[in-house]
C-alpha cells in the first residue's frame, strides 16, 4: 500500500508510511470502541462480541468461552470485481 501511495500521490516514503499507519491505527482505535468501520468502494469492518456456548460435537471440544471477533464484509461490487479478475487468471 505504501508503495502505491507513493507512485500514485507522489508522496516521500517515510510521508505514505506514516500515512497508512495512521489510517489502520485509527481504524484499530474505532473497532476497539465497538465501532463499525465503513470503507466506501471496499467494505466494512464489524466488531461482534460472541457468548460462550457448547459444541455440538464433543471430539472438538466441549465449551467455547467468550471472545470478540472482527469481520470485515466485502463490498459487492468489490466482491464482483474479485470473483471476476479470479476467474480471468484461471
Amino acid at each position: 500500500m505504501i508503495r502505491l501511495l507513493m507512485k500514485k500521490v507522489g508522496m516521500p516514503d517515510y510521508q505514505a508510511e506514516y500515512a497508512v499507519d495512521s489510517l489502520f491505527d485509527a481504524i484499530a482505535e474505532w473497532i476497539k470502541e465497538g465501532k463499525e468501520v465503513m470503507l466506501p468502494g471496499l467494505g466494512r469492518y464489524i466488531f461482534i462480541r460472541r457468548d460462550a456456548f457448547r459444541k455440538s460435537n464433543l471430539n472438538l471440544g466441549s465449551d467455547i468461552v467468550p471472545h470478540s471477533q472482527v469481520k470485515f464484509r466485502m463490498n459487492q461490487a468489490l466482491a464482483r470485481h474479485v470473483r471476476v479478475t479470479t476467474r480471468d487468471k484461471k
